[in-house]
């Protein structure tokens, strides 16, 4: 069982708010790095930024590569390019692909694609809490 704890923001409405976030190691060829990410069971993808993906983990935009535009809340689009790698969080490593956002305006969100799937989740707000309980499948 993994736990990771909420954290508490002022916001300019809301007053204080509480949001999931994790401290999660992501490893692409040589190089690797942490991040707190935003667990957001609203997000399709993992993203990370321009910047985080250049310096943590060697990602550069390769002559001719697909660049898409990944949709969000609200209608808005960022340019992104898709790449594989690995997660780790404690003793699990997961490999998933994500979403190199081409520019630095997105915060680092762990999405569900390839993740979720390899947890059962729960958000525990009253507990200030998230806790990842990893899925084990038996053998028929």
């Amino acid at each position: 069982m993994i736990k990771f704890s909420f954290k508490s923001f002022e916001t300019e409405h809301f007053g204080i708010v509480k949001r999931p976030f994790g401290t999660i190691k992501l490893i692409s060829g040589n190089y690797s790095v942490r991040g707190e990410f935003l667990i957001d069971s609203g997000a399709d993808i993992t993203i990370v930024p321009k910047g985080f993906g250049e310096t943590g983990l060697g990602f550069s935009l390769m002559e001719g590569e697909k660049v898409v535009n990944l949709g969000g809340v609200g209608g808005g689009s960022i340019p992104v390019v898709m790449r594989n790698i690995e997660i780790r969080i404690e003793d699990e490593v997961i490999e998933t692909r994500i979403a190199w956002a081409l520019a630095d305006t997105v915060p680092l969100i762990l999405g569900r694609l390839d993740f979720f799937k390899k947890f059962n989740i729960e958000f525990r707000e009253s507990e200030n809490n998230i806790i990842l309980q990893k899925v084990i499948h038996l053998e028929p």
